[in-house]
């Protein structure tokens, strides 16, 4: 009984629907209730159709009136944010907002998001590295986060820890040499937990 009592309320509402606030001019308001009742449907649920009409309609780019966003959503939609973005700046980066734009030049300017560091394709995206960085990326590009928070591996920090690894050891300081090997271990060991 109280398991019914919970259900009662709201309707039908999708558990993994969003929100979308919209204006209309009253007369377009009133005509699509009228249209909902025609067709017997909330009002919402007849907006969410002409949307996805609308979709299927509107062509992705003008010379190609067959490519549409429904007939690309295998190419550009992914449940994984991450993914998404990915998908869409390599596929159609005339389509990015101007802070998308910033976004994808921070990525793009990583060689650690990507398993080939000459093309930046799909195919070559490091999948691990972008989702788990991609709160902190969207923050960087923003400007609210330094890029040194970033999870990436600098050559420069290891190449700087080798260097006073072997200046030391040349030196022949014990304690010089033992506070340079535990440099080196510290940037090695972030390496690999970044890995």
């Amino acid at each position: 009984m109280a398991e019914k009592a919970k259900r009662r309320g709201g309707g039908g509402k999708l558990s993994r629907s969003e929100t979308v606030t919209i204006r209309l001019d009253p007369m377009l308001n009133y005509l699509a209730d009228i249209a909902a009742r025609v067709n017997r449907q909330t009002k919402s649920s007849f907006i969410e159709m002409a949307v996805r009409d609308a979709v299927a309609r509107t062509a992705l780019r003008p010379q190609q009136a067959d490519v549409t966003v429904w007939s690309e959503t295998r190419e550009i939609w992914d449940v994984d944010e991450a993914d998404r973005f990915v998908k869409l700046a390599l596929r159609y980066p005339e389509l990015l907002t101007f802070e998308e734009q910033v976004l994808w030049k921070t990525i793009c300017q990583y060689d650690y998001y990507w398993d080939n560091q000459k093309e930046r394709k799909l195919e070559n995206a490091h999948w691990p590295r972008l989702r788990g960085d991609w709160e902190n990326l969207k923050l960087v590009a923003r400007g609210d986060l330094s890029a040194s928070e970033l999870s990436v591996f600098s050559p420069s920090d290891l190449e700087t820890a080798l260097n006073g690894a072997a200046s030391a050891t040349m030196h022949l300081s014990e304690e010089e040499a033992t506070d340079a090997q535990s440099k080196l271990t510290d940037v090695l060991g972030d390496l690999a937990n970044k890995e």
